[in-house]
């Protein structure tokens, strides 16, 4: 039997939810974008660690299209891929990308064709989009839900490219030598002949380590923690793949944060000086000892977080890892499953897919894979 971590891991979330998907073959019609997203970075990252000077392009090209359900889909408007709320932000936006909110939002008849719209109302009918989006008491129109998708994809899009940028700033002048970039891996039990298999980011040597590290890329809403990191059953997997391989035993994540920081700074807009007091004014004496009295220009700094993140994993880890990965494929192989009610409501941050379908035998919202 061949699997991979997150066919693994599934069985552990829900082993019930695993056999919809990969025995009776049910997948869900909607996607978040969080999958298209990552996929767009990985491959941006992979051409920059491979010195293609191209990489913002490649990120750009798999943010506009990309596979769904074996058809090549264009991202921005696709109403089977949801977006959250989270993934817009107007600080990031640049002047034009304010025109193109504007074209939108008449071509789907939002706002009157004849006026012309300030950036504020823009961002005030994409409040409302999200508001009626997330109020289960208020229908929300196909014109709403398009506006909606189309300004987290640019959010995303601005995004993307903050990210990018920050990691070619923040991690590449660090790394002495890529080893890998996108390895296809895999693991065999040498009794049953059970393989699992995965696809690992990037195995590179970093400044102030005598060993290659195996690092798995992440975006993230919010900072990882080191405890993460340390139990991390994917990491302790790829460990288990390439570890002995590269002679190492470092494993870690390079987390790129999608909720990028910010820094308000104020400059004087006579003299530019940067405020550095209370006072209400410009309190600078540019020119002999007479007061500037010029006005505080506020500007916001973009402050992209990156986070390296670096453990040992032993072969002790490995070992067990491995021992309760051969009792889940077995589990698999009888289709040993039960329904685990606790995750219904709580699959990764909503519902479970196939609660329908577990509970009253609802496909409505499913489709299944021809065999």
């Amino acid at each position: 039997m061949r699997t991979s971590f997150s066919q693994n891991n599934m069985f552990v979330q829900c082993s019930k939810a695993w056999y919809w998907q990969y025995i009776e073959g049910y997948y869900s019609e909607m996607e978040g974008s969080s999958l298209y997203f990552g996929t767009a970075i990985d491959r941006a990252v992979s051409d920059m660690l491979e010195n293609n000077p191209d990489w913002l392009k490649t990120f750009h090209n798999a943010w506009e299209y990309q596979s769904k359900d074996g058809k090549g889909a264009r991202l921005f408007d696709h109403s089977a891929i949801t977006y959250s709320h989270k993934d817009m932000d107007f600080d990031l936006l640049a002047p034009q990308d304010y025109l193109e909110l504007e074209k939108w939002a008449k071509e789907l008849k939002l706002i009157n064709t004849m006026t012309t719209t300030t950036n504020q109302q823009l961002a005030d009918l994409f409040k409302t989009c999200s508001k009626a989006k997330s109020n289960p008491y208020i229908k929300i129109t196909d014109e709403q839900f398009k506006y909606f998708n189309r300004c987290s994809w640019l959010g995303l899009k601005r995004k993307g490219e903050i990210l990018l940028k920050s990691f070619d700033e923040q991690v590449r002048p660090k790394i002495t030598k890529v080893v890998s970039t996108q390895k296809r891996s895999e693991i065999t039990d040498p009794i049953t002949g059970d393989q699992i298999v995965g696809y690992v980011d990037m195995i590179l040597e970093l400044q102030g380590y005598d060993k290659p590290i195996i690092f798995d890329l992440k975006t993230s809403a919010k900072p990882y923690e080191q405890h993460q990191l340390d139990v991390s059953p994917q990491l302790t997997l790829y460990a288990a793949m390439e570890a002995k391989k590269h002679n190492t035993n470092l494993v870690g994540y390079i987390v790129l944060h999608k909720n990028v920081a910010k820094d308000s700074v104020a400059h004087c807009d006579k003299c530019n000086i940067k405020k550095n007091t209370r006072h209400i004014t410009c309190n600078a004496t540019p020119v002999g000892n007479i007061r500037c009295n010029g006005n505080w220009v506020e500007n916001t700094l973009l402050v992209p977080e990156v986070q390296i993140m670096i453990a040992e994993k032993s072969q002790e880890q490995i070992d067990d890892l491995l021992l309760d990965y051969g009792s889940i494929v077995l589990a698999m192989k009888n289709q040993i499953v039960y329904k685990n009610i606790d995750k219904c409501d709580n699959w990764y941050g909503g519902l479970c897919p196939f609660k329908n379908l577990c509970h009253g035998g609802d496909t409505s919202h499913l489709k299944k894979k021809q065999k």
